[in-house]
């Protein structure tokens, strides 16, 4: 099973909302929220919601550093046209 198939499979079994806010109380209560995930949704299920937070975490650092290097690329052409 890939990993687009896990995404789909997460947003459409969580709907988006409902993924971000499991998302959000997870990461917020966080050695609690794993334990709270696998007595009320299973084992395979806290996998799958782990693997989905992960991959949005991942997703969020990559726009936030091509964010920051596009700005750092457009600063150094900037000073190079000015000198």
């Amino acid at each position: 099973m890939s990993l687009d198939n896990i995404n789909k499979k997460n947003y459409k079994k969580f709907g988006f909302w409902q993924l971000i806010i499991v998302s959000y109380l997870l990461i917020s209560f966080l050695p609690f929220s794993i334990l709270f995930c696998v007595l009320f949704y299973g084992l395979d299920e806290t996998i799958q919601i782990l693997k989905a937070v992960m991959q949005d975490i991942l997703t969020a650092f990559i726009g936030l550093f091509l964010g920051v290097l596009s700005l750092a690329l457009i600063l150094i052409i900037i000073l190079v046209l000015i000198l």
